[in-house]
């Protein structure tokens, strides 16, 4: 089985990497841990380094208005933006006091 899961992992971060996409980083600030891999149509996929704290992810609609907010218990979280109204969204992802920002543009 985690052969398995490393194989999808694998596959998602090479295909996610594959795709030119419509995210911009915010804060061009130097790297604490946090890895964006990119997206693929409407996925993110976020990876945090080993021995980091939690980090927690929080989505903003255009408007400012909080769309949803999670705690990352694993390394890794995919976000599908697949089934969300057009607009811009703010990906802000908090880690071990860290903030950075995404932008996703749905068209």
């Amino acid at each position: 089985m985690k052969n398995l899961n490393t194989t999808v992992v694998a596959f998602f971060v090479a295909l996610a990497l594959s795709f030119s996409g419509s995210a911009v980083m915010a804060d061009p600030g130097e790297d604490q841990g946090l890895n964006f891999f990119g997206k693929e149509k409407d996925l993110f996929v976020f990876r945090t380094a080993k021995g980091t704290s939690d980090a927690k992810v929080e989505i903003y609609s255009d408007s400012g208005e909080l769309v949803t907010a999670q705690t990352m218990q694993k390394r890794k979280i995919i976000i599908d933006f697949g089934g969300v109204a057009f607009g811009t969204y703010t990906i802000r992802v908090t880690q071990d006091g860290v903030m950075k920002e995404y932008r996703y543009e749905r068209k």
